[in-house]
């Protein structure tokens, strides 16, 4: 009798063990959503599983609406592009940008990225070179000697001449400032015998460009001397003359034809 009363005992207990852990099991609850009836699969659940999947999706969105910062944008919805205006399939809420615009978009951040980087670390980069060239000062120049390297700074000058326009136009400055001078610049950055800069070189022309110009089709136009250097007598950047042949207000963006026409005649501007 006792062994039968322990073995109740366990069988009794192990059966109270057995419902607690099937607590949490399958019981009926009704739907929040719907009003409908559904088994319970967890102690949470709330919802039959419809209702559940619209709840989850619903939600979804208005976090991804939140990240965004407007509204909830389904895949594939057509979208404005960020960088060309046209419309693109988004595939995700936070697209921004077409197939053809996102590498670009992409190639920018990183460029924003090193340059930052660059610009963090200049000086200890440039202490960096600097010691590594004193130390191999003979190597270096030997090699710079060499018709290889030569050759690979002519092939980098033709890459960056074609695709830079800023490059092309600081190239075609500091050519013709050492081609009208009898003694060259001498070694002298042509921006330190003019009073202004590249950069304001750029925006002077700029803002004289007619429809049609751009730095993308540099090369089509020219850069004019609306009184031509024939006017002016000079022998060196400290001639008044000289200045005066260089003045922003002397120079003007022309398209090539019209320019190779005028030739040294002074045309007016209006």
């Amino acid at each position: 009798m006792a062994d039968m009363q322990s073995t109740g005992t366990t069988a009794g207990a192990s059966t109270v063990k057995r419902r607690r852990r099937t607590h949490f099991g399958p019981y009926v609850i009704q739907c929040r959503g719907c009003g409908g009836f559904a088994h319970r699969d967890g102690p949470a659940q709330k919802r039959c599983k419809p209702c559940s999947r619209e709840f989850n999706l619903a939600k979804k969105r208005a976090e991804q609406a939140s990240r965004t910062g407007g509204s909830y944008i389904a895949n594939g919805a057509i979208k404005p592009c960020a960088e060309c205006g046209g419309g693109f399939a988004s595939k995700c809420a936070r697209q921004k940008y077409c197939d053809g615009c996102r590498d670009a978009a992409r190639r920018q951040v990183r460029l924003k990225c090193c340059k930052r980087s660059h610009q963090k670390n200049r000086e200890e980069r440039r202490a960096s070179s600097k010691a590594h060239y004193e130390a191999n000062k003979a190597e270096i120049l030997a090699y710079r000697a060499t018709e290889e390297y030569r050759a690979y700074r002519r092939e980098i000058n033709r890459r960056r001449y074609a695709k830079n326009p800023r490059y092309r136009l600081n190239r075609r400055m500091s050519g013709g400032i050492a081609r009208y001078l009898q003694n060259g610049k001498q070694s002298r950055s042509w921006a330190s015998m003019v009073p202004y800069s590249l950069d304001e070189l750029a925006t002077h022309l700029e803002r004289q460009f007619v429809p049609g110009m751009s730095w993308g089709n540099y090369g089509e136009w020219e850069i004019d001397h609306i009184l031509p250097l024939s006017s002016f007598s000079f022998s060196g950047p400290e001639d008044a003359d000289f200045q005066g042949a260089w003045a922003l207000t002397n120079l003007r963006p022309l398209w090539r034809p019209q320019n190779r026409a005028k030739h040294a005649r002074r045309t007016l501007l209006i």
